[in-house]
């Protein structure tokens, strides 16, 4: 998605953090713009086989909903760490809905 994202032109620079980094504060890619973006996190949500299979059925508009309210929250969170963003704003999300 970050790659197809530069591809076509509306990112600059996708380079992956970090392992470390990565899978401590769940961000996934450092990018260069547009301004004032410096950081891209990717949000999906889960398989819906994954969900049927715990008994969880969600319809895509509550999966988008939970996706935007864990956003905010993860904004704040990115910049406490050393590789993060220097503010939220620096931080692009992007959400793919395709629900399968």
């Amino acid at each position: 998605m970050a790659f197809q994202a530069e591809s076509e032109g509306m990112i600059k620079n996708v380079s992956r953090l970090e392992m470390p980094y990565t899978q401590s504060m769940n961000l996934d890619f450092k990018i260069d713009g547009p301004y004032p973006y410096t950081h891209l996190d990717i949000k999906q949500p889960v398989v819906s086989e994954i969900l049927k299979e715990q008994g969880n059925i969600l319809d895509i508009e509550t999966m988008g909903n939970k996706i935007g309210e864990k956003i905010t929250t993860q904004k704040e969170r990115f910049c406490k760490f050393e590789e993060g963003p220097k503010s939220p704003e620096n931080v692009l999300h992007i959400v793919d809905l395709a629900y399968e």
